[in-house]
Protein backbone atom coordinates (compact mmCIF):
# COMPACT_ATOMS: atom_id res chain seq x y z
CA UNK A 1 0.00 0.00 0.00
CA UNK A 2 2.83 2.38 0.80
CA UNK A 3 4.25 1.79 -2.67
CA UNK A 4 0.92 2.81 -4.20
CA UNK A 5 0.81 5.99 -2.13
CA UNK A 6 4.26 6.95 -3.41
CA UNK A 7 2.73 7.52 -6.87
CA UNK A 8 2.86 11.33 -6.91
CA UNK A 9 0.68 11.46 -10.02
CA UNK A 10 -2.22 9.93 -8.10
CA UNK A 11 -1.75 10.75 -4.40
CA UNK A 12 -0.35 13.59 -2.32
CA UNK A 13 0.28 13.63 1.42
CA UNK A 14 -1.14 16.46 3.54
CA UNK A 15 -0.08 17.59 7.00
CA UNK A 16 -3.25 17.33 9.07
CA UNK A 17 -6.74 15.90 9.21
CA UNK A 18 -8.92 18.09 6.93
CA UNK A 19 -12.26 16.72 8.14
CA UNK A 20 -13.53 19.82 9.97
CA UNK A 21 -12.66 22.07 7.05
CA UNK A 22 -14.26 19.70 4.55
CA UNK A 23 -17.46 19.51 6.57
CA UNK A 24 -17.66 23.29 7.03
CA UNK A 25 -17.06 23.99 3.35
CA UNK A 26 -19.64 21.40 2.35
CA UNK A 27 -22.39 22.33 4.83
CA UNK A 28 -22.02 26.07 5.22
CA UNK A 29 -21.08 27.14 1.72
CA UNK A 30 -21.27 24.72 -1.19
CA UNK A 31 -24.42 22.78 -0.33
CA UNK A 32 -26.43 25.84 0.72
CA UNK A 33 -25.41 27.76 -2.39
CA UNK A 34 -26.45 24.93 -4.69
CA UNK A 35 -29.78 24.19 -2.99
CA UNK A 36 -30.73 27.88 -2.77
CA UNK A 37 -31.79 27.71 0.89
CA UNK A 38 -34.12 24.74 0.36
CA UNK A 39 -34.13 23.61 4.00
CA UNK A 40 -35.77 20.24 3.33
CA UNK A 41 -33.12 19.17 0.83
CA UNK A 42 -30.37 20.78 2.88
CA UNK A 43 -31.33 18.68 5.91
CA UNK A 44 -31.47 15.58 3.71
CA UNK A 45 -27.94 15.93 2.38
CA UNK A 46 -26.27 17.79 5.24
CA UNK A 47 -23.23 16.10 6.77
CA UNK A 48 -23.75 15.06 10.41
CA UNK A 49 -20.86 13.78 12.55
CA UNK A 50 -18.83 12.61 9.54
CA UNK A 51 -15.68 10.54 9.49
CA UNK A 52 -12.74 10.89 7.14
CA UNK A 53 -12.54 8.19 4.44
CA UNK A 54 -9.81 5.64 5.07
CA UNK A 55 -7.78 3.43 2.77
CA UNK A 56 -7.26 -0.31 3.13
CA UNK A 57 -5.90 -2.99 0.84
CA UNK A 58 -7.91 -5.82 -0.68
CA UNK A 59 -5.55 -8.67 -1.70
CA UNK A 60 -5.75 -9.76 -5.34
CA UNK A 61 -5.29 -13.46 -4.60
CA UNK A 62 -5.64 -14.37 -8.30
CA UNK A 63 -2.47 -12.44 -9.23
CA UNK A 64 1.20 -13.21 -8.80
CA UNK A 65 2.77 -11.88 -5.58
CA UNK A 66 -0.77 -11.02 -4.34
CA UNK A 67 -0.77 -7.23 -4.84
CA UNK A 68 -3.38 -5.13 -3.04
CA UNK A 69 -6.30 -3.27 -4.55
CA UNK A 70 -6.62 0.14 -2.83
CA UNK A 71 -10.09 0.68 -1.38
CA UNK A 72 -11.04 4.04 0.12
CA UNK A 73 -14.08 3.52 2.32
CA UNK A 74 -16.31 6.59 2.25
CA UNK A 75 -19.08 5.24 4.50
CA UNK A 76 -20.02 8.01 6.91
CA UNK A 77 -17.94 10.62 5.07
CA UNK A 78 -19.00 14.22 4.46
CA UNK A 79 -20.42 13.49 1.00
CA UNK A 80 -21.56 9.89 1.52
CA UNK A 81 -25.32 10.46 1.70
CA UNK A 82 -25.26 12.79 -1.29
CA UNK A 83 -23.04 10.42 -3.29
CA UNK A 84 -25.33 7.46 -2.57
CA UNK A 85 -28.39 9.41 -3.72
CA UNK A 86 -26.68 10.59 -6.90
CA UNK A 87 -25.39 7.10 -7.68
CA UNK A 88 -28.88 5.65 -7.31
CA UNK A 89 -30.28 8.02 -9.93
CA UNK A 90 -27.29 7.91 -12.30
CA UNK A 91 -27.29 4.10 -12.33
CA UNK A 92 -30.57 4.12 -14.27
CA UNK A 93 -28.64 5.53 -17.26
CA UNK A 94 -25.99 2.80 -17.31
CA UNK A 95 -26.50 0.82 -20.50
CA UNK A 96 -28.29 3.62 -22.36
CA UNK A 97 -25.22 5.15 -24.02
CA UNK A 98 -23.44 2.22 -25.67
CA UNK A 99 -24.94 -0.89 -27.25
CA UNK A 100 -21.77 -2.70 -26.23
CA UNK A 101 -22.61 -2.45 -22.52
CA UNK A 102 -22.99 -5.85 -20.85
CA UNK A 103 -24.99 -6.00 -17.62
CA UNK A 104 -23.94 -9.49 -16.50
CA UNK A 105 -23.01 -12.95 -17.80
CA UNK A 106 -26.63 -13.77 -18.73
CA UNK A 107 -26.84 -10.56 -20.75
CA UNK A 108 -23.60 -11.47 -22.54
CA UNK A 109 -24.93 -14.92 -23.47
CA UNK A 110 -28.11 -13.42 -24.89
CA UNK A 111 -26.16 -10.89 -26.95
CA UNK A 112 -23.71 -13.34 -28.52
CA UNK A 113 -25.87 -16.45 -28.95
CA UNK A 114 -26.69 -15.53 -32.55
CA UNK A 115 -23.21 -14.28 -33.47
CA UNK A 116 -21.51 -15.88 -36.45
CA UNK A 117 -17.80 -15.90 -35.58
CA UNK A 118 -16.54 -17.78 -38.63
CA UNK A 119 -15.02 -14.61 -40.08
CA UNK A 120 -14.63 -12.63 -36.88
CA UNK A 121 -12.72 -12.80 -33.63
CA UNK A 122 -14.18 -12.23 -30.19
CA UNK A 123 -11.77 -10.28 -27.99
CA UNK A 124 -11.91 -8.53 -24.64
CA UNK A 125 -9.88 -5.65 -23.28
CA UNK A 126 -8.99 -4.71 -19.73
CA UNK A 127 -8.39 -1.14 -18.60
CA UNK A 128 -5.42 -0.90 -16.25
CA UNK A 129 -6.36 0.91 -13.01
CA UNK A 130 -9.67 2.04 -14.49
CA UNK A 131 -11.00 4.06 -11.56
CA UNK A 132 -7.93 6.25 -11.05
CA UNK A 133 -7.70 6.82 -14.81
CA UNK A 134 -11.25 8.08 -15.29
CA UNK A 135 -11.07 11.80 -16.22
CA UNK A 136 -13.66 13.08 -13.77
CA UNK A 137 -14.24 16.57 -15.17
CA UNK A 138 -14.40 15.32 -18.77
CA UNK A 139 -16.92 12.68 -17.73
CA UNK A 140 -19.07 15.28 -15.96
CA UNK A 141 -18.97 17.51 -19.06
CA UNK A 142 -19.96 14.56 -21.25
CA UNK A 143 -22.90 13.82 -18.93
CA UNK A 144 -24.02 17.46 -19.04
CA UNK A 145 -24.19 17.30 -22.84
CA UNK A 146 -25.79 13.85 -22.75
CA UNK A 147 -28.61 14.99 -20.46
CA UNK A 148 -29.21 18.12 -22.55
CA UNK A 149 -30.25 15.86 -25.42
CA UNK A 150 -32.65 13.72 -23.37
CA UNK A 151 -36.34 14.45 -22.93
CA UNK A 152 -36.57 12.96 -19.43
CA UNK A 153 -35.60 15.10 -16.45
CA UNK A 154 -33.13 14.56 -13.65
CA UNK A 155 -34.22 14.93 -10.01
CA UNK A 156 -34.03 18.61 -8.94
CA UNK A 157 -33.39 19.59 -12.56
CA UNK A 158 -30.27 19.12 -14.67
CA UNK A 159 -28.34 22.18 -13.48
CA UNK A 160 -28.71 21.50 -9.75
CA UNK A 161 -28.14 17.76 -10.21
CA UNK A 162 -24.87 18.36 -12.05
CA UNK A 163 -23.71 20.91 -9.45
CA UNK A 164 -24.38 18.35 -6.72
CA UNK A 165 -22.45 15.74 -8.73
CA UNK A 166 -19.43 18.04 -8.95
CA UNK A 167 -19.69 18.73 -5.22
CA UNK A 168 -19.87 15.05 -4.32
CA UNK A 169 -16.78 14.29 -6.40
CA UNK A 170 -14.78 17.28 -5.18
CA UNK A 171 -13.60 15.74 -1.90
CA UNK A 172 -10.83 13.16 -2.14
CA UNK A 173 -9.04 13.26 1.23
CA UNK A 174 -8.47 10.06 3.20
CA UNK A 175 -6.28 8.53 5.88
CA UNK A 176 -3.95 5.55 5.95
CA UNK A 177 -1.79 4.45 8.88
CA UNK A 178 -2.60 7.68 10.76
CA UNK A 179 -1.36 9.79 7.85
CA UNK A 180 -3.47 11.95 5.57
CA UNK A 181 -3.62 12.11 1.78
CA UNK A 182 -5.65 13.41 -1.14
CA UNK A 183 -6.25 11.56 -4.38
CA UNK A 184 -5.28 13.84 -7.24
CA UNK A 185 -6.90 12.13 -10.20
CA UNK A 186 -9.70 9.81 -11.11
CA UNK A 187 -12.17 7.99 -8.90
CA UNK A 188 -11.61 5.95 -5.76
CA UNK A 189 -12.86 2.44 -5.16
CA UNK A 190 -15.21 2.68 -2.20
CA UNK A 191 -17.14 5.76 -3.31
CA UNK A 192 -20.76 4.89 -4.26
CA UNK A 193 -20.44 7.09 -7.35
CA UNK A 194 -17.28 5.50 -8.71
CA UNK A 195 -18.68 2.33 -10.35
CA UNK A 196 -21.49 4.30 -12.01
CA UNK A 197 -19.20 7.06 -13.26
CA UNK A 198 -16.65 4.53 -14.53
CA UNK A 199 -19.35 2.63 -16.42
CA UNK A 200 -20.73 5.79 -18.00
CA UNK A 201 -17.23 6.93 -18.97
CA UNK A 202 -16.45 3.59 -20.63
CA UNK A 203 -19.78 3.59 -22.45
CA UNK A 204 -18.89 6.94 -23.97
CA UNK A 205 -15.49 5.58 -25.02
CA UNK A 206 -17.14 2.51 -26.59
CA UNK A 207 -19.74 4.63 -28.38
CA UNK A 208 -17.01 6.75 -29.98
CA UNK A 209 -14.83 3.78 -30.94
CA UNK A 210 -17.30 1.18 -32.15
Amino acid sequence: MNNLLEDENTYRSIRSNPLKTLQADYNNRALKDILLNNEELYSRFKSWLPSLPYMYGLPKIHKQNVPCRPIISTVGSVTYRLSSWLACHLSTYVGTISQAHVKNSEDLINKIKNFNLTESKLVSFDVVSLFTNVPVENTIEFLENYFKNRTDTLPLGRDIFMKLLRLALSQSAFSFNEKFYVQLNGLSMGNPLSPVMANLFMENVEKNLL
